[in-house]
């Protein structure tokens, strides 16, 4: 269940493309309810008028291998990534750092200027992978180097990282960090925009924005451990289980689904701090890529302390 507040999207129909097929549109829907909260991005709405011909067409003319399934949905919104441990290469051993030790009941980097604007990875792109460790890569070198937070560009990752992750079609968020190491930094945003789509890697070595010296695996399940990098060292990737319909629904309160499979690890997203409510308990502070419109803000509260949805299985953060 999801604790505290919670409400669904309304759709708005007067924001709909005309475009659409309004029969496709109608079947589409009737098996996806949980994609209305997302409808008035008009940002994306071509590319789900695109999304949702394609899938009736498949639909129409092969109506067995299209099912109303969560896997289903998510490979057609971009928000499901089956990880690949493929290539991970050795990881150092946790340092002292990463001993529990005193730290804040609460802690947000958010409130140091340490973390970026959220952003939409859309409806056709699986590279959650990406973004979170665009995230960290920003968040950590901001905090090391000082300065401005530099922005940093997911789609080099995307077109680039192509040996070890597979861009629209998922990843795994460390391999990121070693590519960058190996690739001598990452461009920024502005220098390599985001397109949604695998395109062709065009990094210019003189738009770098950031850099990576390799990787800190977290012991897994140690949310101890968790709670002091992210108080003492920065933000945090992790990977969890977020096809849940409650979690693509999730619009504020702490998240605590019984229905979360803490051994599935299907979408990637960063820890930016946690905190304790006095009535709902301990909670992670999580930025997610499905835009600002989604939860709160971009943000979602998930239960601390219990593996909630796997989130202690593969925390990891860069070296910079």
């Amino acid at each position: 269940m999801i604790r505290g507040s919670h409400h669904h999207h309304r759709r708005d129909p007067k924001l709909y493309d005309k475009s659409c097929d309004e029969e496709a549109f109608k079947l589409f829907l009737a098996d996806h309810k949980k994609a209305a909260a997302h409808f008035h991005r008009a940002e994306h709405r071509q590319r789900l008028c695109k999304a949702i011909e394609e899938w009736h067409h498949q639909a129409q003319s092969a109506p067995s291998q299209i099912s109303a399934t969560d896997s289903e949905y998510k490979k057609l919104l971009g928000s499901s990534v089956e990880f690949r441990h493929a290539n991970t290469k050795a990881v150092p051993k946790p340092t002292e750092e990463l001993i529990p030790k005193s730290v804040p009941d609460y802690f947000d980097w958010r409130d140091k200027g340490a973390v970026g604007d959220v952003r939409d990875q859309g409806y056709t792109c699986g590279a959650c992978w990406a973004f979170t460790a665009v995230g960290a890569l920003e968040a950590h070198n901001k905090i090391k180097n000082g300065g401005n937070l530099i922005g940093l560009s997911e789609q080099n990752l995307i077109d680039c990282n192509t040996q070890s992750n597979g861009g629209c079609h998922g990843g795994w968020t460390p391999n990121a960090y070693v590519f960058v190491q190996s690739n001598k930094g990452i461009d920024t945003q502005p220098a390599y925009p985001y397109t949604g789509v695998d395109g062709t890697c065009h990094f210019a070595p003189d738009k770098v924005g950031g850099r990576s010296a390799g990787f800190v695996q977290i012991p897994a399940g140690d949310e101890e451990a968790m709670k002091t990098a992210v108080a003492h060292i920065g933000p945090i990737s992790v990977s969890i289980d977020a096809s849940s319909r409650a979690f693509s629904s999730y619009a504020s309160g702490i998240y605590d689904d019984t229905a979360c499979d803490n051994t599935k690890h299907n979408h990637a997203v960063l820890i930016v701090g946690y905190g304790t409510d006095a009535a709902q308990g301990d909670y992670w502070i999580v930025k997610n890529s499905w835009g600002t419109a989604w939860g709160e803000g971009g943000y979602v509260n998930i239960a601390r302390g219990k593996n909630q949805c796997g989130i202690a299985n593969y925390p990891s953060y860069p070296l910079v």
